[in-house]
């Protein structure tokens, strides 16, 4: 933390007991839900990520994927993770937040491919109108072979920002930004820290 203690206090206290507050009212609804058990919540998206956001990546597949996952999310919201006993609250938590998550990632990964994402060294974009696999990966009881999309060098240019926006439709938005050029620096530890602390690395 850039701040670090030098954080003002006056309105702290009030700011804390909302947020316990909010917590503790969550924790509640956890324990009267009627919703899924944490392992189902994380059973449900895991198979989802696994299929959809790990190192294969169907273009054709994506869109349908982020709206199951942002119908679970939802779904979520408004009945909340099961929690059989006090024991469970952290585990609620985990799997709520765990949810949203994995929505962001796959309205990220959407949003790449809508912008010409291509293939890298940990993943493949799958993409019918890319280029042929070897026949080895043909699928062995129709003989289909899926294509892959080539990588697109410009994207390397640009950073994806992503934001959680409740009001929009997925969630989530995106923008590419222009990479920051690295900086032609050779500074030890100690004297960067301390730029970093007082907020001058910022201006360089």
């Amino acid at each position: 933390n850039v701040y670090g203690a030098e954080v003002a206090r006056d309105g702290l206290d009030d700011a804390a007991a909302g947020c316990a507050g909010a917590a503790i009212e969550r924790a509640q609804s956890y324990l009267s839900s009627d919703g899924p058990d944490p392992d189902a919540v994380m059973e449900e998206l895991c198979e989802r990520m696994s299929l959809y956001g790990a190192h294969i990546r169907d273009s054709e597949a994506i869109d349908a994927a982020l709206e199951a996952a942002v119908g679970q999310y939802r779904a979520l919201s408004a009945s909340g993770v099961k929690a059989a006993s006090t024991a469970e609250l952290a585990a609620c938590v985990q799997a709520e937040s765990q949810c949203l998550l994995h929505v962001g990632q796959l309205f990220a990964i959407k949003d790449l491919i809508a912008k010409g994402l291509g293939s890298r060294g940990s993943y493949v974009v799958l993409d019918p109108a890319g280029k042929p696999m070897p026949a080895v990966f043909g699928d062995a009881q129709t003989g289909k072979v899926p294509h892959w999309r080539p990588e697109n060098p410009e994207l390397k240019q640009t950073i994806q920002e992503v934001r959680y926006s409740a009001e929009a439709p997925e969630l989530f938005t995106a923008e590419q930004v222009p990479c920051r050029p690295a900086p032609d620096r050779d500074v030890a530890f100690e004297p960067m820290w301390t730029a970093y602390r007082e907020k001058r690395i910022f201006d360089a």
